[in-house]
């Protein structure tokens, strides 16, 4: 289905817009299930965007039922991985709220993986910039989850993870300068700590990341 529906398919798809939101499956206890909907939700979000389907309490729900059908895209072994990558793409493609869930940022920089697609790595690439890019107030735990994920003195950090908040650090290099400055004078951390790559000024001089 296309978005922009008619009235008569809006009316026509409220059932089932009603039977999706119901307690017993948006609180089932399988994972399987769980991506299942989530992937169900999505794409009804899809379809009737830039309207909400639903009320922003359930828009609430619906967003961390995504978010953990993301926790898992390491299980690229599971028959649920494609419906979580159909997931990444929808929320990639129509820049809806949801992506401003902070979860999100979490759970990609815990399952990212050297055997992602080349297509996975950049759907999680732009929705992370995205992210960052369109959020007027940076929230200093999303900073902290990429700047944990450069820091060379964490050698158990997986060169993917690396390479994956190094993107996206470099990406939004321009907006985040301010925060990070507001960020390492409140926690005396220091650029040393950090991949080269990813300094970025601390103080009211011009400098920008390496790329």
């Amino acid at each position: 289905m296309e978005q922009s529906l008619s009235t008569s398919m809006l009316t026509a798809i409220q059932p089932t817009l009603k039977a999706l939101i119901a307690n017993d499956l948006l609180g089932h206890s399988d994972m399987d299930v769980k991506v299942s909907i989530a992937s169900c939700l999505s794409e009804i979000t899809r379809i009737t965007a830039p309207d909400a389907p639903y009320d922003d309490d359930i828009m609430k729900e619906i967003f961390g039922l995504i978010a953990g059908a993301f926790k898992n895209l390491d299980e690229m072994s599971s028959h649920s991985f494609p419906m979580r990558v159909s997931i990444l793409e929808i929320v990639a493609k129509i820049m809806i709220v949801m992506i401003l869930y902070w979860k999100y940022f979490s759970n990609f920089l815990k399952t990212i993986r050297s055997k992602h697609s080349n297509t996975v790595f950049s759907l999680i690439d732009t929705i992370m910039t995205l992210v960052l890019e369109e959020t007027e107030s940076i929230f200093t735990q999303l900073l902290s989850y990429l700047l944990d994920g450069v820091k060379v003195v964490e050698k158990n950090i997986l060169h993917t993870i690396k390479k994956l908040a190094e993107k996206v650090l470099v990406n939004c290099s321009f907006k985040l300068k301010p925060y990070f400055a507001t960020l390492f004078n409140g926690n005396g951390a220091l650029l040393s700590d950090y991949n080269k790559n990813c300094c970025c000024c601390i103080s009211e001089e011009t400098r920008y990341f390496d790329t």
